[in-house]
């Protein structure tokens, strides 16, 4: 009997396999990130300062505000005269009346038309930090303006008018006692807080907005040593250049300070470093 074809072989189901599949594979775990060491650690670092928003008032405004506070303190000044001391007394008490009159004059433009001033002119949150970077960049600021800029500016001046450039008296004379006292509190405090806020914090963060680090601290920098200009048949020109050159190159410096720490802070403690060392010169020199 002949056998029939019975067409192709149904497809068998597939055997499972003798080899097991390989076992996944786990990511590798990550290395654990140490902690950090505390502030004040000399291992330490300090977290990257947010972008300072920038001021929202022009030059030529703060400009104008800085003259109608000196206006405004001379005028304190001549109420108070009658209960005034006279002397080297007097004239300390009035530098302190010109630099409240300026302070207040700030504050009250800056808080009635520029709300977001203190943003724009920012108190740091480490203040030891900022004090100790303060310190140190002052010092460095004496160093470099107070003393090596100086030398090779007097000895152009020196060569310029033929005589002797040397910085002008920046005190009352025969200063004694209480006044001694008065008078180191408006150097080293009083003006390193005023003129920073405004030099640097005002005048530098308004060209700032607008222009580069370098013109904007050229141009606050002209201007802080245009303050320092000291008038007088008893001031020689050369004195009166000598010391304007080179508060220029000291504000330069505070303005590279407060460009890199970005906060006020550090460039008021710098300058107040350059005050105390320059204090005590004036009142140890015999």
């Amino acid at each position: 009997m002949t056998d029939l074809p019975l067409g192709p072989e149904p497809p068998r189901p597939p055997q499972p396999s003798s080899v097991p599949p390989p076992p996944p594979v786990s990511p590798p775990s990550p290395l654990p990130i140490p902690p950090s060491p505390p502030l004040g650690h000399p291992g330490a670092t300090l977290p990257i300062a947010p972008p300072v928003p920038l001021a929202t008032w022009r030059w030529w405004e703060a400009i104008a505000i800085f003259v109608l506070g000196v206006l405004a303190g001379l005028i304190l000044a001549i109420l108070l005269r009658p209960i005034l001391p006279g002397g080297a007394m007097g004239e300390v008490l009035i530098s302190f009346l010109v630099y409240v009159g300026i302070a207040g004059t700030l504050v009250t433009w800056l808080a009635k038309l520029h709300k977001g001033w203190r943003a724009a002119i920012p108190f740091p949150v480490h203040v030891f930090a900022e004090v100790w970077a303060g310190f140190v960049r002052g010092m460095v600021v004496f160093l470099a303006a107070g003393m090596a800029a100086a030398l090779a500016i007097k000895i152009v001046l020196d060569f310029v008018f033929g005589e002797n450039a040397q910085a002008p008296e920046q005190l009352p004379d025969n200063l004694t006692g209480f006044a001694v006292v008065a008078s180191g509190f408006v150097a080293i405090v009083v003006a390193p807080v005023v003129e920073e806020f405004f030099f640097r914090g005002v005048l530098f963060g308004a060209f700032r907005a607008h222009q580069g680090f370098w013109l904007s601290a050229l141009a606050s920098s002209f201007a802080f040593g245009a303050i320092h200009y000291i008038p007088g048949p008893e001031t020689p020109p050369q004195d009166a250049w000598f010391l304007v050159v080179t508060m220029m190159f000291v504000g330069f410096g505070f303005a590279f300070i407060y460009e890199r720490r970005k906060n006020i802070l550090a460039p008021i403690v710098a300058h107040a470093t350059f005050n105390v060392v320059g204090f005590i010169l004036i009142m140890t020199r015999g």
